[in-house]
C-alpha cells in the first residue's frame, strides 16, 4: 500500500489514488490500515524479556527431546521470577518461543 504511494508521487495530485479508493479497492477499513502502520513502525516486542524466562522454563521441561510444560506449569513458574501474565498470553507466548521457527 505504502509502494504505491510511493511510487505516485511523482505525479500530479489529480492523477494520483486516494488513500480511501486504495482501502475501498482492497477491502480494508481506514483504521485497521492506520494500526497495522503504527504496528511495523513500532517493532518493539513487550515480551522479549518473557520470552527468555520462558524458554528457559520449557527446556527445563524437556523430556525425551519434547516440552512437556504447558502454560499450567509454566505461569507459577513465571510468577516466582517476578512476572505476572494473562495465562492466554504466557501460552501464546511458549508456543512462539519454543517452536523451531523462533
Amino acid at each position: 500500500m505504502d509502494q504505491i504511494r510511493v511510487d505516485q508521487q511523482n505525479l500530479q495530485k489529480k492523477e494520483r489514488y486516494g488513500i480511501g479508493e486504495l482501502l475501498k479497492t482492497i477491502d480494508l477499513k481506514r483504521p485497521t490500515y492506520y494500526d497495522e502502520r503504527k504496528r511495523i513502525i513500532n517493532k518493539n516486542d513487550k515480551y522479549a524479556d518473557v520470552k527468555v524466562v520462558i524458554k528457559e522454563i520449557a527446556e527445563k521441561g524437556k523430556w525425551r527431546g519434547s516440552y512437556t510444560y504447558g502454560y499450567r506449569r509454566i505461569m507459577p513458574l513465571l510468577e516466582k521470577a517476578g512476572y505476572h501474565m494473562a495465562e492466554a498470553t504466557s501460552l501464546n507466548e511458549r508456543i512462539r518461543c519454543t517452536t523451531s521457527y523462533v
